[in-house]
């Protein structure tokens, strides 16, 4: 009679531990690991700066993405050497940290790390355009003195 005491026991708490563990896993996934995103993409560049020909203009240019190039144009006169790009991305983080003020005299890479630890780079690209001034600085009349 103990025996049986003892194997009813067993049974009954291997019922109990089998129907209480979570089919679903903690995370909800049917018990298997839940898979890390491998999203990994620059959205929106968006470039903030002054321009030393007009001192109370705020530029403020969205870039163009083409694959893993990034291209801002400026007006002549931005000052490049100091712009804070807003950048918005499908990865966990991107280095340098948008809200960062960066030189853009030379271009500069960008790293996004997707959830899963795969990388992504983005070459950015600033071009100021030309001057297209074409005020008159000085003149000469033959037989008179330069204005």
């Amino acid at each position: 009679m103990f025996k049986k005491q003892i194997a009813l026991f067993l049974l009954m708490s291997l019922f109990f531990a089998v129907s209480c563990a979570n089919p679903f896993g903690v995370d909800g996934s049917m018990g298997q690991p839940s898979e890390k995103s491998d999203k990994k993409d620059i959205t929106d560049f968006i470039i903030r700066g002054t321009n030393d020909e007009f001192p109370d203009a705020d530029i403020s240019k969205s870039g163009t993405i083409v694959g893993t190039e990034i291209t801002i144009i400026v007006p002549f006169g931005t000052n490049i050497r100091s712009m804070t790009p807003t950048i918005t991305c499908t990865g966990k983080n991107i280095a340098p940290a948008s809200g960062i003020a960066q030189d853009f005299t030379n271009p500069i890479e960008y790293v996004v790390t997707a959830e899963d630890g795969t990388i992504k780079k983005y070459i950015v690209h600033v071009v100021v355009t030309q001057n297209t001034a074409k005020d008159i600085i000085a003149f000469t009349i033959r037989g008179t003195a330069s204005i």
